[in-house]
């Protein structure tokens, strides 16, 4: 487990609905996606395809599990995976250990996988096919011995140009380990601002939104945090601003009041006019 890891940037292609990611592996060796997170344990020469896949909850529900993480569809035509390292957002993994687990879906339906290892980062799994792999959480575990765990969260602000007077600041809260590309691709048209997005928030805890300075349209001042892993990806908290508003902070706190995420963000300056002498259209 303690192989040195080739960090790679996948090919990014737009599908229909959402997108795909391949890269081809040189040869063997252990190899991270910088997108996803996702690491493969490769032992020859091969192409993976892969990509985020809808969880259906009605598979989850009969067996008391949960979404801990991206559903991946994975293919590999050459079978020169063995393991994957999928991603997870705990920041306890050594005292959760016995509650994950790794489920994988086929057309003959569930299989459950035991972890080989859980590190600080990744859910690691021998895997003697490829198919749909994600994390999931025992249900009655996850609400009565581990409720009061944080998870390790990411807060993702968005600026939405409007035509009328005023721009939205929008943020979506998520897991750690939903990859920032697939959130990024549903809301292309949305104006992505790069900051510091790493907090922690519990599980269905209500949270209140602040913003200095003040003033300014706050909708919702407080809502509750999901474990959400898609279809969907959406806003949580917005600010209605004017478009002469050049920087802002903007404050998360928990319900004591302790703030669990804060940035002073500068927006973007608005698209240049056309030059004189040229024409514009929408």
């Amino acid at each position: 487990m303690d192989a040195a890891r080739s960090n790679f940037t996948p090919k990014v292609s737009q599908e229909r609905i959402g997108i795909s990611y391949s890269f081809k592996f040189p040869g063997s060796g252990l190899f991270e996606c910088s997108l996803t997170g996702l690491v493969f344990t490769v032992t020859r020469e091969g192409e993976v395809t892969y990509k985020t896949l809808i969880w259906d909850d009605r598979l989850l529900e009969p067996v008391q599990k949960m979404a801990g993480g991206p559903l991946f569809g994975i293919k590999c035509p050459q079978d020169s995976i063995s393991q994957l390292h999928l991603p997870h957002c705990e920041p306890q993994p050594a005292l959760v250990s016995g509650s994950l687990s790794v489920i994988d879906i086929t057309d003959d339906g569930l299989n459950f996988i035991q972890p080989l290892q859980i590190t600080e980062t990744h859910v690691v799994v021998n895997v003697p096919h490829l198919s749909a792999f994600g994390i999931v959480w025992d249900v009655v575990k996850r609400f009565k011995d581990f409720k009061t765990i944080p998870i390790n969260c990411q807060t993702l602000p968005f600026l939405i140009r409007k035509r009328c007077p005023r721009n939205s600041l929008s943020f979506v809260l998520l897991p750690s380990n939903v990859p920032l590309q697939d959130v990024k691709a549903q809301h292309a048209d949305w104006e992505f601002i790069l900051a510091p997005s790493f907090c922690r928030f519990h599980m269905n805890e209500i949270y209140s939104f602040h913003s200095d300075p003040g003033g300014f349209t706050l909708q919702p001042k407080k809502a509750e945090f999901y474990e959400e892993y898609g279809p969907n990806y959406s806003v949580t908290f917005e600010i209605l601003l004017p478009p002469s508003v050049e920087r802002i902070t903007v404050t998360i706190k928990d319900p004591k009041n302790a703030c669990v995420w804060e940035h002073d963000i500068q927006l973007p300056a608005p698209p240049s006019a056309a030059e004189p002498g040229t024409s514009s259209t929408q």
